[in-house]
């Protein structure tokens, strides 16, 4: 079996994943896959960042969580 790198993956495919995530309302699973791309170094882009965050700062209860993203980021 063959497996791509993740710097490899093009970053549509992860806007992707996060735009399923937000359309079908699951901050906690798409929050912890962008948690887990970032720290495995997918190439994420900045507009895509910011809409899940944007999205957090949306949701009841998870505007802390949304922070702690941010905070990720920089």
């Amino acid at each position: 079996m063959i497996a791509e790198e993740p710097q490899d993956i093009d970053s549509a495919v992860v806007e992707k994943i996060i735009d399923v995530g937000i359309l079908h309302s699951y901050p906690i699973v798409v929050g912890a896959a962008l948690r887990d791309m970032m720290d495995l170094g997918f190439r994420i882009e900045r507009k895509v960042f910011d809409k899940f965050a944007t999205y957090l700062d949306n949701c009841k209860g998870y505007n802390n969580d949304a922070k702690k993203f941010r905070e990720k980021w920089n």
